[in-house]
């Protein structure tokens, strides 16, 4: 992938989507997956263990295999709403959870602030590592629910 200074991004030819994951993950948790390559660089910039879809409903299943067994913090796109409801990031990242839940020991979303598209904004915008863990520390782990179950 190739991103100009103007903004605009393109696919070296030949190339083929795949996930964005660096040679030198720590195996510390947490796990970061983003929606990017430069929300991946981001994230390795702030000092974590990340990878990153090619976009917000790409590559589910190979996303819950390098992450099984991890701590994993999901930070979508910002992308708004649509005309039709629709909110492309955060409707990707709920389908990723809703797989990872049954894969890793935790996983939780984490959503940029109203003001910034993604991580790579939020950290351009000044986000530090401790800020983050903080935001982490207090933010809820999904949970498997359930429904139609007899629990006696």
């Amino acid at each position: 992938r190739l991103r100009f200074p103007a903004g605009r991004k393109i696919c070296v030819r030949g190339s083929h989507n795949g996930l964005f994951i660096p040679d030198n993950l720590t195996g510390t948790d947490p796990l970061f997956t983003v929606e990017g390559n430069t929300d991946c660089a981001a994230g390795l910039d702030l000092g974590f263990d990340v990878i990153g879809r090619p976009n917000c409903n790409s590559l589910i299943a190979e996303t819950v295999e390098v992450c099984r067994g991890r701590h994993v913090v999901v930070i979508p796109d910002n992308d708004g709403v649509k005309l039709d409801g629709r909110r492309p990031g955060i409707d990707g990242a709920n389908k990723l959870a809703a797989r990872l839940v049954f894969a890793c020991p935790s996983v939780r979303i984490v959503l940029p602030p109203l003001e910034v598209k993604d991580l790579r904004g939020w950290f351009r915008a000044g986000l530090m590592r401790v800020q983050l863990l903080s935001i982490i520390e207090n933010t809820e782990p999904l949970s498997l629910e359930l429904q139609g179950c007899n629990t006696r």
